[in-house]
């Protein structure tokens, strides 16, 4: 997002339209609380989205049609191992510290990444020399959430967390 708001032509070729997005604190004790108008659940992000669109003069469809051509990423933290919890992680997906980002990946779609989304990130992060990580919530342990299933569901975009 950065060279993108510098500027960078490249970044600019590569991705188009690049848009950013901040919701108010969605979770409080562990529980997501998105219901409000401003929040993940609520329809603001998607009727600026399409208000922007409009103020191009650009039909709808045009809209739509770039809905179904984007990409979301669902951006927050990933906690790295706790040394006293380390049994607590799947041995071969491990976060560490300055490791690189974090795709989130859960069997339960707690998490909004596919395998489509994760491959067309590590290209993306490939291509930039990022190096990438991988959490993978051990299935026999309750997770959380992240806003990324509630933003996909709510605009129809492929997303990755």
């Amino acid at each position: 997002m950065d060279l993108a708001l510098e500027g960078n032509d490249h970044v600019a070729r590569e991705a188009g339209e690049l848009a950013g997005a901040g919701h108010r604190p969605v979770e409080v004790g562990g529980e997501l609380l998105d219901r409000a108008a401003e929040g993940a659940a609520g329809n603001f992000l998607g009727s600026v989205l399409e208000r922007l669109c409009m103020a191009s003069e650009r039909p709808r469809e045009d809209f739509l049609r770039a809905l179904s051509r984007s990409y979301l990423a669902s951006v927050d933290g990933a906690h790295a191992v706790h040394p006293s919890h380390v049994d607590r992680h799947e041995p071969q997906h491990r976060p560490h510290l300055n490791g690189g980002p974090v795709i989130k990946i859960n069997a339960m779609e707690r998490y909004a990444t596919t395998l489509h989304t994760d491959a067309h990130l590590a290209a993306c992060a490939d291509r930039a020399g990022v190096p990438l990580q991988r959490y993978i919530h051990r299935t026999d342990l309750p997770c959380g959430s992240t806003i990324g299933p509630i933003s996909a569901t709510q605009l129809g975009i492929a997303t990755v967390d």
